[in-house]
């Protein structure tokens, strides 16, 4: 069963702007507080958003590349000043094989923050951004979203065709093969520019271009993103002073840096997994609510 998500009925700035730094600051810090932090809100926010096929993905994909990424660090960078082991002639540290992890975590939660990005922010949420700053940009980019599932689909209506006249691709001879995947290209190739000239022939139908456009779905600020905001900004606030004053600052070469613990670090630990934590927090909160109205029927 799919749950809604409370989090995607915020306004879009608030959500485009939350995106944009939690991606930001993942992709920036390597503290081990930060990337944990991260790398658990993003990959529970998956999980709450896509169930099953979410966490096979993140299993099946993400964990094995992020492993190889921890493993093959060691072999290539012999930077580090406590040695674990020879190989060949080649130390393996474990300050690279430590970086090697916090890479790995990195992209991991760099990759499902994207993946929840993709589900949360649509194309209609994009142009009602930037469609009366940037209209020409923000129709690309929601076109070209739209455009790759569109693509693809049409891939497998064309190979499927191919394939009842005898056109399979995985069957016969190279040269056949070639043939019939230029045949497929050719048959894409078509399609896109038709589908191209309806695009256009529509949309100058339905006035774009036009001065004083209107959105086809209007978004306004209410009470829950105003909470939202105010939140948001205290705790991206706290991560910015934090930031200034060195306490998520992380070094791995030539030694591991030690973790600091102190009055400020209380603070400003905290408000990291709040800020990362934030779309589950609010999904869960909604989700208790609504129990507990149910209960009470």
């Amino acid at each position: 069963m799919v749950i809604k998500d409370c989090f995607s009925s915020l306004h879009p700035v608030s959500e485009f702007a939350y995106f944009a730094a939690v991606i930001v600051i993942s992709m920036f810090f390597l503290h081990p507080v930060v990337l944990a932090a991260s790398l658990l809100g993003g990959v529970f926010y998956n999980i709450y958003l896509g169930g099953r096929r979410a966490v096979k993905f993140i299993v099946a994909y993400m964990l094995p590349l992020a492993l190889a990424v921890a493993v093959l660090n060691p072999v290539f960078n012999h930077r580090g000043a406590t040695i674990l082991f020879y190989a060949g002639d080649n130390p393996i540290t474990l300050e690279s094989f430590l970086y090697g992890l916090a890479a790995g975590a990195m992209l991991i939660s760099v990759m499902v923050w994207f993946s929840c990005y993709n589900r949360v922010m649509t194309s209609e949420k994009v142009v009602f951004i930037f469609g009366r700053i940037i209209p020409s940009i923000s129709l690309i980019f929601s076109m070209t979203l739209r455009f790759v599932p569109r693509f693809k689909a049409q891939v497998k209506v064309i190979t499927d065709g191919r394939r009842c006249i005898s056109g399979d691709l995985s069957k016969g001879r190279f040269i056949k093969k070639a043939k019939n995947g230029a045949i497929i290209s050719r048959a894409l190739l078509a399609w896109s520019f038709e589908n191209s000239i309806e695009t256009a022939d529509s949309m100058r139908a339905r006035g774009y271009g036009l001065a004083r456009r209107t959105q086809s779905l209007e978004h306004r600020f209410g009470v829950l993103d105003r909470c939202f905001l105010g939140l948001f900004c205290a705790l991206l606030a706290v991560f910015i002073l934090g930031a200034c004053f060195g306490r998520v600052n992380f070094s791995y070469f030539p030694a591991v840096s030690v973790l600091s613990f102190g009055a400020a670090d209380a603070v400003i630990y905290p408000a990291i997994a709040l800020l990362m934590l934030l779309p589950m927090i609010f999904n869960l909160s909604e989700d208790y609510k609504w129990h507990r109205l149910r209960s009470k029927i």
